[in-house]
């Protein structure tokens, strides 16, 4: 009998698990901020593999990583309730629209020209949001994006 009520509390445990996952959409409903720590040690390894490849020009480009990584810091997305997305940051103010995929893989935002742009969700939870560019983006360098709350 206490073997079989141990076996009801576990089957009950994955239960719950199981079914009540993080709502991705009440999860990603805040602002968030870009991660500079985590921007600064992606930059530094880019271009620490750059020197490798191609060591010319790499001293203009260390000096740019400060700069770049401020003007980043300084970007907040705001992911509202209402399926808006306001981004805010150094001389740059836009409003968007955001939904998530059907399978809440992605976000979809779209533009106010209807232009839309698909990011995978690497990572989501209260304390950080991992978004990968699409394919396009990748490969004009953009990196995955590691953005905590604001």
């Amino acid at each position: 009998m206490l073997k079989l009520r141990y076996l009801f509390i576990f089957l009950l445990l994955i239960l719950m698990v199981s079914c009540g996952g993080t709502d991705k959409k009440k999860a990603l409903t805040r602002k968030w901020k870009v991660d500079v720590v985590a921007l600064k040690a992606y930059m530094k390894e880019e271009l620490e593999k750059q020197k490798k490849e191609k060591p010319q020009g790499i001293e203009m480009a260390e000096k740019m990583v400060d700069a770049m990584v401020t003007m980043m810091g300084s970007v907040v997305m705001d992911f509202k309730a209402d399926g808006t997305l306001e981004v805010a940051g150094q001389k740059m103010d836009n409003k968007v629209t955001w939904e998530l995929s059907e399978d809440k893989t992605q976000i979809i935002t779209k533009d106010p020209k209807g232009k839309e742009q698909k990011m995978k969700i690497k990572s989501l939870s209260s304390s950080k949001l991992e978004i990968e560019p699409d394919e396009k983006d990748k490969k004009r360098g953009m990196p995955t994006l590691t953005l905590i709350p604001a």
